[in-house]
């Protein structure tokens, strides 16, 4: 500090309109009155600007996460959305006795089929009829079980063992 006074007044007494001079002369020069607290030392306003500018960058880092998250969300919606879609096929198809789900997919407008709030399809049945029509190899018909009678597996009946004849008519006569 003592080598900035120096320079302004080297080794003479100055008057003030001699010091204003001397001061506005010197472009290094900047004095301010640091009792009002409006002076900020310039190593304390970078810091602080420093602060700033990382808080900054985090609040945009945050406002891109709440961007992912939102994306992240959404895409898993419309994962599980697709999921049950599928699902409820898949149990249509059944209940529609398919033979080949690959083959009738395949012919199936499936863009069309949307699955309601009450999980209910739409635009499936109309196209599984159509296509049942035109091509009924790719449904199978549920099958009669023989009417063996007694307690083989698979038998329906109760009743006394008819025999293996019987049972063959009784399937065909159905």
């Amino acid at each position: 500090m003592i080598d900035f006074l120096k320079q302004i007044f080297g080794d003479e007494a100055l008057t003030f309109d001699q010091l204003r001079e001397r001061i506005e002369a010197d472009a290094s020069l900047n004095i301010v009155n640091v009792a009002d607290g409006s002076y900020v030392p310039k190593s304390d306003f970078d810091a602080v600007n420093e602060q700033l500018t990382e808080a900054s960058a985090k609040a945009a880092e945050y406002a891109d996460f709440d961007q992912q998250l939102q994306a992240a969300k959404d895409e898993g919606a419309a994962q599980l959305a697709a999921y049950k879609r599928d699902v409820e096929i898949s149990r249509e198809f059944a209940a529609a006795h398919v033979s080949d789900e690959v083959s009738v997919r395949a012919n199936l407008d499936l863009e069309a089929v949307k699955l309601g709030e009450d999980e209910k399809l739409t635009g499936l049945s109309e196209q599984l009829a159509a296509l049942k029509e035109s091509k009924p190899y790719l449904f199978n018909e549920p099958q009669q079980k023989l009417e063996l009678g007694g307690s083989t597996p698979g038998a329906t009946g109760g009743g006394t063992p008819k025999g293996i004849e019987a049972a063959v008519a009784d399937y065909y006569n159905n």
